[in-house]
């Protein structure tokens, strides 16, 4: 036996049993042990421990290091980092203090990052694993922070399970993902299930045939959730013969707003032949005339069209209930369809509806709402540019959002100019500027403050009678909003005009005091954070 494997037994034996081994007289490792043994104040338990203690420090310090794959140097080679270098202390010192912010600091941490990028910044050594940290829990800056954790991070990254994934876009899935769907808690299986279903679909979707039967009802509607996520129309047989067959109505609602998305499959197809008929344009396309249908039979409702629909914005609308029926039709129908039927623009059939009296509301509530099912970004366009002519309830920011971030830019302006101010029915451009992404551009941030001064001019020149300062005041409520946002998002290039001369004689100046000290307090800060990134 080696001499490890003696000391082992010497454990199991009992030390009166076993002897200790010996080692060769020349071994320095022997030499301390025999000064162990020859200690008379040691008893033969004590000498054991001593022993097996310097045997095992022994075999440990004579290791060497597993060797770095890749090489410690192969990050200095990295593509893309071209001109890049670190940035100075004081921009350090702004990352390390917007880190520590939380969320409320999200705002100053694009700025830092679009910065840092503009002006090819890395982070400095010290603050790479809390930005590799962030980076994990924040999936929205992701691709940013690697860039500025430069080549060095991303090395670093490749040595950290938990960071590896930012490189590969995996996740940390389980090397037996069939035993855990199998044998895992709840939790885990739920993970498994979402995770899976972004590396793998047809992985996730087998796993959940196999158990779908024993699957229990509130499970089943959040497994059906989850094929948002690399949603084909391989996933069609599934959700329509099972999921859609169900018989909890929440598990086929989730199935339907599926299956709605994928223009191939049997339901949109149905939808699509059910609904055609019941839509028509008169022979001027001017007008459209809708076929109300007599009945709503099983198969509408086992496709998702309630017989009786609860919903306020039709009663609001005046949408009875046959015609509830078709609007409902309407909001599952992909509406860049109507646009092939027809056709005709996105723009020009919301205008035509518009003029239509009698089915108005039943076709810009039925649209609008499957403009935001299928982010329609043309659609979502021309609904945002006809807001305020109907009463509908658009919901700006839903539409907003499916919508690149040049065109909500490119739609905020015109509002912009065809409105000549910022101030819109229902304080709708509140809604609409919290969905710009920061920074703004710095030709919408001129022009939106511009409009807020515009309006200040224009309230001190009116009078001074009770009924019209509480007319300014109420325009001033629309103001602080905004100017709150202009703060937060604007360009820094205006930080000058913001934080210039104002037009103190405005009787509802004294009612932005507190916004516009929010403001110019937040771009102060965002500038400075520009101007460190620009010097060193």
């Amino acid at each position: 036996m080696s001499d490890w494997e003696n000391i082992v037994a010497a454990a199991i034996l009992g030390t009166e049993r076993q002897t200790l081994p010996s080692f060769p007289a020349n071994d320095a490792l022997a030499s301390v042990i025999a000064r162990v043994c020859a200690d008379a104040e040691r008893t033969g338990e004590q000498r054991f421990l001593s022993v097996a203690a310097l045997v095992s420090l022994h075999q440990a310090a004579g290791r060497l290091p597993p060797k770095a794959s890749p090489p410690l140097g192969a990050f200095l080679a990295q593509e893309g980092d071209e001109g890049w270098r670190e940035c100075n202390v004081k921009a350090a010192e702004q990352l390390f203090a917007i880190m520590q912010g939380g969320k409320a600091q999200y705002t100053l941490l694009t700025q830092w990052l679009e910065a840092a990028m503009d002006n090819k910044k890395f982070v400095p050594p010290n603050l790479i694993p809390k930005i590799l940290d962030s980076a994990v829990q924040l999936p929205n800056f992701r691709e940013r922070l690697l860039q500025v954790v430069g080549p060095r991070g991303r090395y670093l990254a490749g040595l950290n399970p938990e960071w590896t994934k930012l490189l590969t876009g995996k996740l940390n899935l389980p090397a037996n993902p069939e035993e855990v769907w199998q044998t895992g808690k709840l939790s885990e299986r739920l993970t498994l299930i979402y995770e899976l279903r972004i590396v793998n679909p047809a992985q996730a979707r087998t796993m959940l045939e196999l158990t779908w039967a024993q699957e229990g009802y509130k499970e089943r509607e959040v497994y059906v959730g989850s094929f948002k996520f690399g949603l084909s129309q391989d996933d069609e047989p599934f959700l329509e013969e099972k999921a859609l067959a169900d018989g909890r109505k929440d598990v086929r609602t989730a199935a339907l707003l599926l299956l709605a998305k994928l223009p191939e499959s049997r339901y949109a197809k149905r939808l699509i032949d059910l609904a055609t008929p019941l839509i028509m344009l008169d022979s001027d396309r001017m007008n459209f005339e809708v076929l109300l249908p007599q009945e709503c039979d099983k198969q509408m409702q086992r496709d998702g069209i309630e017989l009786k629909p609860y919903d306020a914005s039709f009663s609001l609308n005046g949408i009875g209930e046959k015609q509830g029926w078709v609007c409902q039709l309407l909001a599952l129908i992909r509406p860049s369809y109507w646009c092939e039927h027809f056709g005709a623009t996105a723009a020009e059939l919301l205008a035509i509806a518009h003029e239509t009296k009698d089915w108005r509301a039943l076709l810009l509530v039925g649209w609008t709402r499957a403009t935001k099912l299928h982010a329609d970004a043309d659609w979502a366009e021309a609904l945002v540019n006809m807001g305020g002519k109907w009463s509908g309830d658009y919901e700006y920011g839903e539409l907003l959002n499916c919508m690149t971030r040049e065109r909500r830019e490119g739609v905020m302006l015109r509002i912009i100019e065809n409105h000549g101010s910022i101030s819109l029915p229902g304080n709708a451009e509140v809604q609409m500027l919290e969905c710009l992404p920061a920074p703004w551009s710095d030709r919408l941030s001129a022009e939106i403050l511009k409009c807020i001064k515009t309006d200040l001019v224009s309230q001190s020149r009116t009078s001074e009678s009770k009924e019209q300062e509480w007319t300014n005041r109420q325009r001033a409520r629309h103001i602080e909003p905004v100017l709150r946002l202009l703060g937060e998002k604007g360009d820094v290039s205006i930080f000058s005009e913001l934080d210039g001369k104002w037009d103190y004689k405005a009787p509802a100046f004294r009612d932005i005091n507190e916004s516009l000290a929010h403001a110019i307090g937040w771009m102060r800060g965002r500038k400075e954070i520009v101007e460190a990134l620009r010097s060193g």
